[in-house]
């Protein structure tokens, strides 16, 4: 892989990457913010909350907070060079973002990368990476206080 990510792909931005780029894949390779996030929330991709929902109490943009997680995302995506903004605000997949989407499922399916362990990922989502999978009881759940640490990285660098 040539991309510049490094990232676990079971962390908070590594889920949330995995959803862009599968997003912007079945979107063609392209599409705005919103036409991607539209995406993944019909798609019902993303495990949210009511949480998620909520925008951050000192956002200055009213926008949920899971779409706070993609913009993060979309950044490291940027900078890895898996996505490039084109004209008009349009993100575009890059043949190396292709590409880092594809082995990344490839240690999904092979069970190098453990399905069980994203909590942010739907059950559906996740089915879509491994054909087969099966939710089970030790699965990994979402973190108490999910937002309170990127709630302060935000305020610090005067996103919300």
């Amino acid at each position: 892989m040539s991309t510049r990510m490094k990232m676990n792909y079971d962390s908070l931005r590594g889920q949330c990457v995995l959803l862009l780029l599968a997003a912007l894949g079945e979107l063609g390779g392209q599409g705005t913010k919103r036409e991607v996030l539209g995406h993944i929330a019909r798609r019902h991709y993303f495990e949210e909350g009511a949480e998620d929902r909520l925008p951050f109490p000192t956002a200055l943009q009213p926008e949920p907070r899971w779409e706070l997680l993609m913009g993060l995302a979309w950044t490291t995506c940027v900078e890895g060079g898996c996505i490039v903004e084109g004209d008009g605000d349009v993100w575009q997949l890059t043949a190396e973002g292709a590409e880092f989407y594809k082995q990344s499922a490839g240690l999904f399916q092979d069970g190098t990368f453990d399905a069980h362990r994203c909590f942010l990922l739907t059950t559906k989502f996740k089915r879509r990476l491994v054909p087969g999978y099966a939710p089970r009881p030790d699965e990994r759940h979402r973190p108490a206080g999910l937002y309170h640490g990127l709630q302060r990285h935000l305020t610090t660098v005067g996103v919300a």
